[in-house]
């Protein structure tokens, strides 16, 4: 490689790493918090992603507070079969309806829809194993969708 390219390489990092950029959703400065959640539909969603939002519960006086109203429903589905009729591949889905509440005043109603494909096991232990890290995962970007939302607000 010559000196050139390299010289050329090193000065389009410098400008990338000291170009300030920062991504919305990692900014430490939000200026909310949420002061009630109430969920309704699937358990085990609404665990992880109430878990998810303990860090925006803080409450302060100079922050909007927000009341949040989460409605999840989970659906399992068969994509497709083998020949012999058993399934070959799972669709697994969440919905999510919030309604968020700004200042006792504003309501402002939004839906989220995550879906991942998941192969069939032959052990249904395994399957129910991916199964769980799969809703799991489903659940955590559908509570990083609501924290971005919040932001962008």
């Amino acid at each position: 490689m010559s000196i050139i390219k390299k010289s050329i390489i090193f000065f389009f990092l410098i400008i990338i790493v000291g170009c300030g950029y920062k991504p919305v959703a990692e900014t430490n400065k939000v200026d909310f918090y949420i002061g009630e959640i109430n969920f309704d539909g699937d358990r085990s969603v609404n665990n992880i992603i109430s878990n998810n939002l303990k860090t925006y519960k803080k409450a302060n006086d100079n922050l909007k507070n927000y009341k949040i109203l989460i409605s999840t429903k989970y659906n399992k589905t068969i994509s497709s079969k083998d020949r012999k009729g058993n399934p070959k591949n799972y669709n697994l889905n969440i919905k999510l309806e919030l309604e968020v509440i700004k200042d006792l005043e504003t309501k402002i109603s939004k839906t989220f829809d995550r879906s991942i494909l998941m192969s069939a096991n032959d052990s249904k232990i395994k399957e129910r194993d991916s199964e769980k890290i799969y809703k799991k995962n489903l659940s955590k970007l559908l509570s990083d969708d609501i924290i971005f939302f919040l932001i962008t607000k």
